[in-house]
């Protein structure tokens, strides 16, 4: 299955399709790349297994999405980012693209989970802007970078956040964006504001 061929679809294209298609070819060992809503209906795929298989991992999700997310809410933990997921032949990873909206990666086998959910963070940035409704807050910046520069640290939650490195800038995008790795060693994709030139974390 790795690098296999995308299969044809059986839906329309949309506006998230090119991303999608893009994810699984960055990813060869993705088997499907789906985008879904609250509900766990997917809104668009794109898909190396038969296309009813990829709904129904979007649809089994539905259920413990919620349920973590009710319990993050009672334990003031803040909105769920990433979720990655580890099996003996499979495994997934689960990334929130903006309110009531999140990527779905399944990927055979476990050891490229981190490369994946790389890959599946830098598309997420690209979904989250075809949305209309981008997954981000504001992150400020002691001092502000200059434009073409990384930030060296950012404000959360009143604590500094120090940046000990970027893991990759993304391109073809409107947003200037770069995926950071913290000193606590938490990956974050930030982006820069054109207008005001402050940074957000999406």
């Amino acid at each position: 299955m790795k690098g296999g061929p995308i299969l044809p679809r059986d839906a329309a294209p949309t506006g998230f399709t090119a991303t999608l298609e893009a994810l699984l070819r960055e990813v060869p060992e993705a088997l499907c790349a789906t985008l879904l809503d609250a509900e766990g209906e997917t809104i668009d795929l794109a898909t190396r297994i038969d296309a009813f298989d990829a709904r129904v991992y979007s649809a089994e999700f539905a259920l413990p999405l919620a349920t973590l997310r009710t319990a993050l809410r009672h334990l003031e933990a803040g909105p769920l980012r990433e979720l990655r997921l580890t099996g003996d032949r499979r495994a997934a990873v689960l990334r929130q693209v903006s309110d009531g909206c999140d990527v779905l990666v399944v990927v055979e086998g476990s050891v490229v989970l981190p490369f994946a959910a790389r890959a599946v963070a830098r598309a997420s940035v690209f979904l989250a802007e075809e949305t209309g409704m981008p997954s981000r807050r504001p992150i400020s910046l002691r001092p502000e970078a200059m434009p073409g520069d990384a930030p060296e640290a950012f404000l959360e939650d009143g604590r500094a956040r120090r940046i000990v490195e970027v893991l990759g800038a993304y391109e073809a995008t409107m947003l200037e964006s770069l995926l950071v790795r913290t000193a606590e060693g938490d990956e974050c994709v930030i982006a820069r504001d054109p207008t005001t030139g402050r940074w957000f974390r999406i």
